[in-house]
């Protein structure tokens, strides 16, 4: 594999990382704004448990003292490309800096178990549906 294709790759890892994030982030505002409004997906219960399992995933890897799996492919693939993450393209690069801080280990093992205990919280007061929704319903109804 060439550099040019390696950096590529390591765009796409962060463009995946980037989705992975704002998938967490959306959750813990739609959860509780939802469940208030009426929206139905936010009581579906394998959206729900696949947002439970993002952040504990990710807050695992911190309590282990490990950094996030796609940090880490996205990094080596910049290393053997000869690049860093400066040298992206520039929506690439704010995406990188947008979710790469440069801070203590601590502050996010900190940070993701604030948020783990948030989403479980989120769980407990707004908790999902194991009912069929109007949603699921009319998808299996013939038309």
């Amino acid at each position: 594999m060439d550099f040019r294709n390696q950096m590529e790759l390591a765009q796409t890892v962060l463009g995946i990382h980037l989705i992975f994030v704002g998938f967490i982030a959306f959750g813990l505002i739609a959860i509780p704004i939802g469940a208030r409004l009426g929206w139905e997906f936010v009581s579906i219960f394998w959206w729900r448990a696949l947002h439970l399992a993002a952040i504990a995933i990710v807050a695992l890897q911190k309590f282990a003292g490990k950094l996030c799996f796609l940090t880490t492919w996205e990094f080596g693939l910049l290393r053997t490309s000869g690049h860093s993450d400066a040298d992206m393209q520039p929506l690439f690069a704010f995406g990188s800096r947008l979710i790469h801080w440069n801070m203590p280990l601590w502050f996010f093992s900190a940070l993701y178990a604030l948020t783990l205990l948030y989403v479980c919280w989120l769980w407990w007061c707004f908790p999902p549906s194991r009912a069929t929704t109007r949603y699921a319903q009319s998808a299996r109804s013939p038309r």
